[in-house]
């Protein structure tokens, strides 16, 4: 499919080529990639006026930087002066797979087309035209791997479970439901919560988790309060299968070793997942999770054949937080072979997802909604979920700084905290530079940077850009409100949160971002910072449970609730001050901004230890940031700094959390 997709765009042909592309063929991450290598750019507005404005910025159109205009509607729907100059294509999905019911295809993500193209580029296509349920039937079985005859056992379901909980890529409701009513013919899965193990990993890996706390408790007879053990419904005791599953589950991280005092009179093949103490266990889950990322980041950046996608970014981003937030756990000390290994996986870690940043972070952008991979397509992504219920309210809570391994510490307050809070989340990647002026910008605003060039060093018409946005999709002016919410320990919840006139709330908090700016211990003294912050009432700072309070407000007033960042940050080494005066447009620890690429030049000279990106298509067109490599700070020579700016994992990949109230 890739081969035969990129056959219509032969590099240096055609300076403007019109798509008719209603099922979103040209979405897929590596087919944007490809496009932006031979140096086409791709403009996706669906607003006649800000596609004119994209395509203004790109003239004069020329062989050499040719665009592609990329439409969901006929061809004969774009601007006729565009219609009569441009190259025409219309892509249609049953094309490339034929014999397959195309509503069962149109369910497809761009990621499993790709899978399905591997396939049939082995097995061959289907012979004879299928319909709907046998469509499904099969692409469950080519896509996913999944077939009803191959669940002999539980570990069986567990072991597809794994795998398709890896690829981070979830099938449509349609499949859903029809691999949901096959299971339900499957006698030994009968009693298990399958539907809602297949929609969220979370509830799977915590069923997994509660299974395996009961299979020991029965086994130590740890349980002193003389309260009925509930039964157990994987057969851990007796399933062979299952024995050799668990290594596997806990090199995922599906499986977190038990601390148990007396686990020595336990079978050898529980060893995986016991521990004696709980400080081992922290240090075997480091381990484990050190070997896991290990796996799938190959020694050099070459080697990353195929490259890594963005949901498979999103699982390594994860593991990556969470590894470190036990790194940075003083009372968890490691051995020196394990610091040298995380600092030893830090560096690639680094360059790989710069490499991938390089290749596919401006084709992200592009991306069509409803799945948000960019700030600046939040605002796009409520707008569509008001559209599908028209009567919801809008609460969008910006926590100002908050990292993802920030965001995993609040979550497990919470989640222990409110039981009765679902929460879901999923990443989105912050803006480049990451500096609160413009990531923020970028996420109130539902714009790219180039877009509000005028205000792109300041936040002062923020506001106004969360006005404008929802305007444009049809609110009133008193149905949306922009607020900052203050600092102070007893601080009144904003008025506007109560009129019953207000549909798109955004509320934004500082409390973190002055924490970590603050900080001067690096990672190990945020994570104490952050641990009072979290656990304790110091008397001198706005808690978290004030945050809490505002959202159970929230939900009283009948709001979603929606939580995100604008960027994380990353301790960083200072290596030194450029002198550049009035030169540089803005200053950061972790990124300088300037207009002049003279100006870059003779900086980059003196810190050769840095790149300028620029020319992403999201940023001005003159502007050009200098960013350090790795984890350096435009700092003084060895100081210790906690900032944000660059382009590491922990600055750019920030969590899109939606919590309801059940």
């Amino acid at each position: 499919m890739l081969d035969h997709l990129l056959a219509y765009f032969p590099p240096h042909t055609h300076p403007l080529s019109l798509v008719s592309d209603p099922d979103d063929l040209l979405g897929d991450e590596r087919i944007l990639a490809v496009l932006a290598e031979r140096g086409f750019r791709l403009l996706a507005e669906r607003d006649p006026i800000a596609l004119r404005y994209r395509l203004q910025q790109c003239l004069p159109l020329s062989v050499q930087t040719p665009v592609i205009i990329v439409t969901a509607e006929a061809l004969e729907a774009l601007p006729y002066d565009l219609w009569q100059q441009g190259y025409h294509i219309i892509l249609a999905l049953h094309e490339f797979f034929p014999n397959i019911a195309y509503p069962a295809l149109r369910e497809l993500s761009p990621g499993q087309r790709q899978r399905l193209s591997a396939a049939q580029k082995q097995c061959g296509t289907p012979r004879h035209a299928l319909a709907y349920r046998d469509s499904l039937d099969y692409l469950l079985q080519v896509v996913f791997d999944f077939a009803p005859s191959r669940l002999r056992s539980c570990a069986d379901w567990l072991a597809w479970l794994e795998r398709y909980h890896a690829c981070n890529d979830p099938m449509a409701q349609v499949f859903l439901q029809h691999l949901g009513s096959q299971l339900r013919h499957v006698a030994l899965l009968a009693s298990l919560p399958n539907d809602e193990m297949l929609r969220d990993a979370a509830v799977y890996h915590r069923f997994v988790q509660a299974e395996w706390s009961k299979y020991l408790e029965k086994q130590v007879c740890e349980r002193t309060d003389g309260a009925y053990l509930s039964a157990a419904m994987l057969p851990f005791a007796t399933d062979a299968a299952l024995h050799d599953l668990i290594p596997r589950l806990v090199r995922t991280g599906t499986l977190t070793p038990v601390a148990l005092a007396n686990a020595a009179t336990l079978p050898t093949w529980t060893r995986p997942a016991v521990v004696q103490h709980s400080a081992e266990r922290q240090r075997q889950q480091f381990a484990e999770g050190v070997a896991w990322l290990e796996a799938q980041l190959p020694l050099n950046t070459a080697a990353a054949t195929p490259p890594l996608r963005w949901e498979q970014w999103q699982l390594v981003a994860r593991r990556w937080a969470q590894i470190s937030n036990w790194h940075a756990a003083a009372e968890h000390g490691l051995d020196h072979d394990q610091a040298s290994s995380y600092r030893l996986l830090q560096a690639r870690l680094d360059a790989h997802f710069a490499h991938w940043l390089h290749a596919n972070y401006s084709a992200l952008a592009t991306r069509a909604l409803p799945i948000p991979h960019h700030l600046h397509h939040i605002p796009g992504w409520l707008a569509y979920r008001c559209q599908q219920q028209p009567d919801q309210r809008i609460a969008l809570l910006i926590l100002d700084g908050m990292a993802l391994a920030d965001w995993l510490l609040i979550r497990e307050i919470w989640q222990a905290r409110h039981p009765d809070w679902h929460i879901d989340d999923r990443l989105v990647l912050a803006q480049i530079p990451s500096m609160t002026a413009i990531s923020r910008q970028a996420l109130i605003s539902g714009m790219r940077p180039a877009e509000f060039a005028s205000t792109l060093l300041h936040n002062r018409h923020e506001q106004q850009h969360w006005s404008n946005f929802w305007q444009r999709q049809g609110l009133r002016p008193d149905a949306i409100a922009c607020a900052h919410l203050a600092t102070q320990r007893e601080a009144a919840y904003p008025e506007v949160i109560h009129s019953r006139r207000m549909q798109a709330l955004c509320l934004v908090s500082s409390v973190i971002d002055a924490k970590v700016h603050k900080e001067s211990q690096g990672a190990v003294g945020w994570q104490a910072t952050l641990g009072v912050w979290l656990h304790a009432n110091d008397g001198q700072h706005q808690p978290i449970v004030w945050l809490e309070e505002l959202i159970k407000h929230l939900f009283n007033l009948r709001y979603t609730v929606v939580i995100t960042s604008d960027h994380g940050h990353v301790a960083a080494l200072g290596m030194g001050l450029p002198q550049e005066g009035v030169l540089v447009e803005s200053r950061s620890k972790r990124a300088r901004l300037y207009s002049n690429p003279e100006i870059v030049r003779v900086v980059q000279m003196q810190f050769a230890d840095t790149i300028v990106w620029t020319d992403d298509g999201l940023l001005p067109a003159q502007t050009q940031v200098l960013i350090p490599q790795g984890r350096r700070a435009f700092a003084p020579g060895g100081e210790l700094v906690l900032s944000h700016g660059g382009i590491t994992l922990e600055e750019l990949a920030v969590p899109l959390v939606t919590i309801m109230c059940s």
